[in-house]
């Protein structure tokens, strides 16, 4: 790893790491303010796919820099297929908020400030990270099914913790306003838009 690469890879999770515990803390502080519990902040916090892809993507960039403080998870962390679904996944949640999201959340204060972080800023430097430091050649067609892990698993979390709780985090996939079947049909093209740059990030990189 280049010492520029390197130096962003540091940015990258340590600037993450930032995000993701500022917006945690004012999320408690915000729920705290409504009345409710940090308990209940919290399950709203969890439900986000941004946090989720955001946490993975510190965790990687922390797995190439400094592999050996997260041991024997460095290796899987810092592969190449595991490094490109993070960068597919942070590029969509960049994409997805910009052409979904932007027209009904309005942040304010330091809450602006995680927005950038995690919406503007991270999506584009950790794809730039990917394309320095996997190598030409190194992620296979077959990977495109192990990168779509993370968003796979997501759904199924959302659907289950959705059905026990009654709380969607997007609206475009809330059954309880949409119905099972809008929310479904919803669900299954983001799946294909993201299997679709999922195809596109390992074209590049062939």
């Amino acid at each position: 790893m280049s010492p520029q690469a390197r130096s962003l890879g540091v940015a990258l999770a340590l600037g993450g790491a930032f995000a993701v515990a500022l917006q945690l803390g004012l999320s408690i502080r915000h729920q705290l303010e409504a009345g409710r519990t940090v308990g209940f902040a919290v399950l709203q916090y969890t439900g986000y796919y941004t946090i989720i892809t955001n946490s993975f993507c510190a965790l990687v960039a922390a797995a190439c820099v400094w592999p050996s403080r997260l041991g024997r998870f460095a290796a899987a962390l810092r592969s190449p297929m595991a490094i490109t679904a993070a960068s597919v996944s942070i590029v969509m949640v960049g994409l997805l908020y910009v052409t979904l999201l932007t027209q009904v959340h309005h942040p304010q204060g330091l809450e602006h400030l995680t927005n950038l972080l995690l919406h503007y800023l991270i999506p584009p430097l950790f794809a730039y990270f990917w394309w320095r430091i996997v190598p030409k050649g190194s992620v296979q067609w077959r990977d495109a099914w192990r990168c779509m892990a993370l968003p796979a698993a997501y759904l199924i979390y959302l659907g289950v913790r959705g059905e026990a709780t009654g709380l969607y985090p997007y609206y475009f996939i809330d059954v309880g306003q949409l119905g099972y079947a809008r929310a479904a049909v919803n669900a299954v093209a983001i799946a294909a838009v993201f299997m679709l740059a999922t195809v596109g990030f390992i074209r590049l990189k062939r």
